[in-house]
């Protein structure tokens, strides 16, 4: 940082280079360059990328990015707690180990769609959580592009609706009983 004539100050850039003369006279060139606006840029993009995480982590429910490949880039506080799991344990392809083998096929063949055709996911799936048992997830997520329109991958949103499974099945069963019973009357 150099203090500027006005008092401010300015983030600069110095490169130098030895020019040596035939005789035995040396000078040295130097080129300083403004860097105060990408100082500035690089910090709002470090800002960004931590208020993000911390939304994210706030977040009470399972929260993922994907890479362009469809592999994990990113996982929250909620993601890594319901699965028992870090970063490193689901990141790229890793996360695949996770799915019910009935229902992985299905989910991963409509994700895959979506990441190929960078569109919009949603899935349905019974996951094994943390404690070991099977859970439901209904996830849903969105592509991001950036700004010159490269796919970047999908931010998504995965919600446990292993009780709302439950009650339907519940319900079912409830309705096969009366149809049964009516039946018999």
């Amino acid at each position: 940082r150099l203090k500027r004539k006005d008092g401010g100050f300015v983030d600069v850039e110095a490169k130098g280079v030895v020019i040596a003369f035939g005789d035995s006279r040396r000078a040295i060139l130097g080129i300083a360059r403004d860097i105060t606006e990408r100082k500035k840029a690089e910090e709002q993009r470090r800002e960004g990328e931590e208020r993000f995480r911390i939304m994210a982590d706030g977040c009470p429910t399972p929260m993922w990015v994907s890479d362009a490949q469809g592999g994990s880039h990113f996982v929250n506080r909620a993601y890594r707690e319901f699965f028992g799991t870090t970063y490193e344990g689901v990141q790229g392809g890793k996360w695949l180990a996770l799915l019910h083998p009935d229902d992985a096929s299905q989910y991963v063949g409509a994700f895959q769609r979506a990441v190929r055709e960078q569109t919009r996911f949603q899935g349905e799936a019974r996951v094994r959580a943390a404690g070991g048992e099977w859970r439901w997830l209904n996830s849903h997520a969105e592509p991001r592009f950036s700004l010159a329109g490269d796919f970047l991958g999908h931010v998504g949103l995965s919600l446990d609706v292993t009780d709302r499974k439950q009650a339907e099945e519940a319900l079912r069963a409830s309705e096969q009983k009366f149809r049964q019973l009516a039946e018999n009357i």
